[in-house]
This record gives structure tokens, C-alpha cells and sequence, in this order.
């Protein structure tokens, strides 16, 4: 775990792209840029991104986004 701390220490700030305004996730709401967002702030796998934005989560349970 130190590792991973480690690792987001050193992180420059986060920088929007231009197209961090997609939708990823239709039923929840969730852009790309949250998304990387969140993986900025340091969550490292996909199960730490969908259980801090539910992500895949929503009525659809995933089958529209999951392709994406």
C-alpha cells in the first residue's frame, strides 16, 4: 500500500482534456473526465472506480456502458 501512496505524491496536477465531457456511463452519469479524475486521485483499478462512482451501477447494470 505505501507503494501506491507513494506513487500519487508524485502526480502533477490533474489537466482536463477535451473530450472529458463524454458520457461513459448513461445510467449514473459518469463522464470520462470524472473517470479520470478519480484515477488521478488515486484509484488504481476498476473496481475502486466503480465502487467510488458507481460506475456500471446504474439500472443497465453495466450492459450499455461495459462496452464502452
Amino acid at each position: 500500500m505505501n507503494t501506491i501512496n507513494d506513487r500519487s505524491k508524485t502526480l502533477k496536477e490533474f489537466v482536463p482534456a477535451d473530450d472529458d465531457d463524454m458520457i461513459i456511463c448513461r445510467c449514473e452519469e459518469i463522464t470520462k473526465g470524472e473517470i479520470r479524475r478519480a484515477v488521478h486521485d488515486g484509484m488504481f483499478t476498476l473496481t475502486e472506480i466503480r465502487r467510488y462512482l458507481r460506475t456500471g451501477m446504474g439500472l443497465c447494470q453495466g450492459q450499455t456502458c461495459s462496452k464502452l
